[in-house]
């Protein structure tokens, strides 16, 4: 009982105990991926915001290229050339007339060398910006082969042209998405039934990539100006924060399309770290990226203490519960066997004098004469009121040596009708006294080895409880029957009977159906719970059976037969 009320405690210490950790352990990840999913929209909150800075770059480029060509571009090349010294944004520029034809360089003068190299690295821009809209192909761009151009397409939208006082295209771009601010400016161009009038064209060759801006001037002529990459490089770092890492927890750095670094600020983060989240620039430089590493751990064990901490005071209240449990069901029980061994010394030392009673009466009910039927019959009351209260105490010390684990049987050669008899016997003078008749079918006369004392206390049990419960019936039927080894009595009576809703619970210690037959007569409740477990021990059973009137037990035991 000890070992067994242990685990019931400790079942129930650790099971809420594994629940609410397993419960808070899904909750903290839970909230741990939020916080990770806040974290990077604010970093990448972080990058958009870098990423203006840069696109402002391009802006200011933009708007000097659009000044340049809206006023009235220079149409000599020696006066483009002079353009080009001048201008240290940028690096070179081709114009092509109406027809298609270039202007610039000129074809039929002689070219520098970087005007040849020029003129080779944008043959393929130019046969698509000539092209026919309804023949010109979506560029691909490629990385995988980077001497060859790769191309992206970038128009200025209506309200940067009218801030310049342009000219607006015939075919406007259609916006990404648009800054905060609103000004953006960059889309991708749609195609239509005309020529591309002004935008971005952006392509890989040898270093890295390359931006050239085109628009129509005033007399019609396309013109592209590539920007010098270093220089727009230059002025791109000079807007971003300085590199300076004491400052800061943190890093981010600008890569190109072939992830090599361009400029990075911020503390150097730890060998290996990789970035907790990364952008694409906006359009031109769409090729570009930004990426955010931190030197700082990327998860907090906050919510992961908090619970454990949780878990832990619950662990420990429970405990302390349970201890106290535990102690409190300890002292219960020993004061329960203290209260069984005084009863069981009681019951032993009212034994003997009840015994010695019990034999004087009866002897001296030997010795009376029939002339004394007063005396007899007082005689007869105290023989049947010591028989009562030797069962009585039978029934409590057989049930303290098997709480104790100390019942043991003790088989003998015998007749089981006999000892049937004699227990009727017992009970006749009491059974006539209300007129209920004893009706006995012995088929039990072979010699077998059994318990007497144990087959008597059975019987005496559920005889005692027809003379107390059944007292309304008239008869009580008792037969008995032999069969190899095992020997089965029946005790049937035509009382009130057992409900099928009590027939199990009869057995179970100190149960008594609550009614007004049982509330009128005094007991135990251990009777049937004694004579089932003897019956059990006895390598048998005692079991209710179904009646239509009263009640029917079926005994039944394992005994050997006795060779002769």
């Amino acid at each position: 009982m000890h070992i067994r009320l242990t685990l019931i405690l400790a079942i129930i210490v650790l099971l809420p105990v594994i629940m609410i950790t397993w419960l808070g352990y899904q909750y903290a990840n839970e909230e741990q991926a939020m916080q990770t999913i806040r974290y990077n929209r604010l970093l990448q909150q972080n990058l958009k915001e870098t990423d203006r800075l840069i696109q402002s770059v391009i802006y200011k480029r933009e708007r000097a290229m659009t000044q340049i060509i809206a006023s009235r571009f220079p149409t000599p090349s020696d006066a483009i050339r002079t353009l080009i010294r001048g201008n240290s944004d940028i690096k070179n520029i081709f114009m092509l007339d109406a027809d298609k034809q270039l202007l610039h360089p000129p074809a039929l003068q002689p070219l520098s060398r970087a005007e040849q190299t020029f003129l080779q690295k944008t043959q393929r821009l130019r046969d698509y910006l000539t092209m026919p809209a309804k023949k010109q192909p979506r560029p691909k761009p490629t990385t995988a082969d980077l001497s060859a151009p790769r191309t992206s397409i970038q128009s200025v939208p209506k309200k940067s042209a009218r801030l310049l006082g342009l000219p607006l295209q015939r075919k406007r771009a259609r916006l990404a998405n648009s800054p905060a601010d609103n000004e953006s400016w960059q889309g991708q161009a749609e195609q239509g039934d005309s020529h591309l009038e002004q935008g971005w064209l952006t392509w890989f060759w040898e270093r890295g990539l390359n931006l050239l801006y085109f628009q129509r001037d005033r007399a019609g002529n396309l013109v592209g100006i590539e920007l010098d990459r270093a220089k727009l490089i230059a002025d791109i770092i000079a807007e971003l924060p300085e590199n300076n890492g004491a400052a800061l927890d943190y890093r981010i750095a600008l890569l190109d399309g072939k992830d090599e670094l361009i400029y990075q600020w911020g503390r150097q983060p730890r060998a290996g770290a990789a970035p907790l989240t990364t952008i694409m620039l906006s359009a031109p430089l769409s090729a570009w990226k930004l990426q955010f590493f931190t030197t700082t751990p990327e998860k907090s064990n906050a919510v992961y203490l908090s619970m454990a901490a949780a878990a832990t005071a619950v662990l420990l209240l429970l405990t302390a519960l349970a201890f106290y449990l535990h102690r409190e069901s300890g002292r219960d029980m020993r004061e329960a066997r203290q209260r069984m061994n005084f009863v069981n010394q009681v019951s032993h030392e009212l034994r003997t004098p009840l015994t010695n009673i019990r034999m004087y009466a009866e002897l001296l009910d030997q010795e009376l004469d029939d002339e004394q039927p007063a005396v007899r019959k007082r005689l007869n009351i105290i023989v049947g009121e010591s028989q009562r209260l030797s069962r009585l105490i039978g029934n409590v010390l057989t049930f303290a040596r098997q709480k104790n684990r100390r019942l043991q049987l003790h088989p003998q050669p015998g007749i089981i009708d006999a000892c049937i008899e004699n227990v009727i016997k017992s009970f006749s003078e009491s059974f006539d006294k209300k007129s209920i008749t004893i009706a006995f079918d012995g088929h039990a006369g072979e010699r077998v080895l059994f318990d007497g004392d144990c087959l008597e206390q059975i019987l005496n049990n559920l005889i005692s409880n027809v003379e107390k419960y059944a007292c309304t019936g008239r008869y009580l039927a008792i037969a008995s029957s032999q069969q190899q080894d095992l020997t089965t009595i029946i005790i049937e009576d035509d009382g009130p009977g057992i409900s099928k809703a009590t027939g199990e619970r009869i057995f179970h210690e100190f149960y008594r159906a609550d009614n007004s037959l049982t509330n009128k007569v005094a007991g135990t409740g251990i009777g049937l719970t004694i004579a089932r477990d003897l019956a059990r021990k006895h390598q048998g059973d005692l079991i209710l059976l179904q009646s239509a009137k009263g009640a029917k037990f079926q005994l039944q035991l394992h005994t050997p037969k006795v060779s002769s």
